[in-house]
Order: structure tokens, then sequence, then C-alpha cells
């Protein structure tokens, strides 16, 4: 994932702020994000991996739910009832209404992650991988 960041874009700043305090890391547009070894990764984060690669690519789309187009939330559905058997309300308040809120420090491989991108209310949702890390649907890559 990369973040470009632009202090002319209050937008861009915020969701950099976010993910700075929140410890999510970034890797300039540059720099391909290296991924961990597979022989380090648990089991669910294998799995976890194996569907990035499998979605990797998919177009962006807006209430989306198919490998044609996807958005946040049909993606977290899709993962969540093939590898954990849950089914998932479609929006991503709904979502992170059915959970309960933990601290950075532990989370995770496999806990969703709720953020805003472009206002105070939660409107993104993505999958924690492992060491600040998640994968999600997203309008750029």
């Amino acid at each position: 994932m990369a973040w470009i960041l632009t202090l002319r874009n209050k937008t861009a700043c915020t969701v950099f702020l976010l993910m700075f305090i929140s410890g999510c890391s970034w890797v300039p547009f540059w720099e391909k994000p290296s991924e961990p070894s597979f022989a380090d990764l648990s089991g669910i984060e294998k799995k976890l991996y194996d569907e990035f690669h499998r979605w990797q690519g998919t177009p962006y789309l807006h209430g989306g739910n198919s490998s044609e187009g996807i958005d946040c939330s049909g993606f977290v559905i899709k993962i969540y009832r093939k590898l954990f058997g849950i089914l998932l309300p479609r929006d991503t308040i709904q979502q992170a209404a059915m959970g309960i809120s933990v601290s950075k420090d532990r989370l995770r491989a496999g806990d969703l992650l709720f953020f805003s991108q472009y206002s105070q209310k939660i409107n993104h949702v993505g999958i924690y991988l492992k060491d600040g890390r998640f994968i999600h649907a997203s309008t750029s890559k």
C-alpha cells in the first residue's frame, strides 16, 4: 500500500495522521512494500495473504460485491464468510457495531479496522494482517 502525502491536501494529511497515530506504517510510492516471509506467518495470516493476492487488482466499485468490482465492506464480507464462516452486515457502520474495540497493541490477524477517510464518520473497513499492515478494497490500488 502506498500513501502519497501533500500538505496542500487536508484529507491526505488527516489520513496520514490517523495512520501514524494508529501505528500503521506507510511506504513511499516509489518503494514496493515487502511481504513477510511465508514461513513467518501464522495459518490465518497465510490465508489472509492468499485472499489479498486473489483480490489484488480488483477494481473498486461502491456497492460492488464481486471480482468485477468490490467495495471495502463487500471485501470484508467475502473474506469473513470464506475464512471464518461469519456473516457480516453490508455496511461499515453496521459491521463496526457488531464488534468490540481493542487497543492497537492487542490487534491480531483478522481483526477489522474501521476508520474515516473523508469525514468524522466511520466509512471504511480493512482487515489487519501483521506488523501494522492491513488489506482493504481501495479506490487507488
